[in-house]
């Protein structure tokens, strides 16, 4: 043990002074921390009666998406991005410092309430134009063109309830 922990304090130290060269460890850990343990934890959520819980990785989830789509613009710039990265996210799941919720509330709603009107105008217009005959018929050729693909037409294919899920799953396995 003596020998372990300079070892790993030399590791550690090497990842935090030399950005460029550990992103690759730290990109890992944000896949581990940003996606792994929050879709356990998410099933776990979805399965139990309403609960904190499910409002607490909806707030996560919406706040990974934003960092997500803005990773493209900001990883070429910043060559410590990841290691922040794996920060935010630890600070976005914390039940401590409630992160997600935090911006959500903060930042997110906000601006979603200002816009709120025209995003259901948009979303009422989309909808409607669902309806029209001509848009019907290139869904429903769509729809019956990937059901004669095997590979796609599980993606067509009405869910299937808890019960065949899991039989599913169960075959999968054996």
């Amino acid at each position: 043990m003596a020998v372990i922990l300079p070892v790993a304090a030399q590791v550690g130290l090497q990842l935090l002074l030399q950005p460029a060269s550990s992103s690759v460890v730290a990109n890992v850990g944000c896949q581990v921390v940003g996606l792994a343990y929050p879709a356990y934890a998410t099933c776990k959520a979805l399965d139990q009666p309403a609960s904190a819980e499910k409002a607490h990785w909806l707030c996560y989830w919406l706040a990974f998406g934003g960092l997500t789509a803005v990773e493209g613009l900001v990883t070429q710039r910043f060559p410590g991005y990841y290691h922040l990265k794996f920060l935010l996210l630890l600070w976005l799941q914390s039940r401590r410092y409630q992160g997600a919720r935090r911006l959500y509330t903060e930042f997110v709603r906000p601006l979603i309430r200002k816009a709120e009107p025209k995003i259901d105008a948009v979303l009422t217009q989309a909808s409607t134009l669902k309806e029209r005959s001509d848009v019907k018929a290139v869904g429903d050729h769509f729809d019956q063109t990937l059901a004669k693909i095997p590979v796609l037409e599980w993606f067509v294919r009405p869910p299937a309830d808890d019960s065949s899920l899991e039989m599913w799953i169960r075959n999968l396995v054996r």
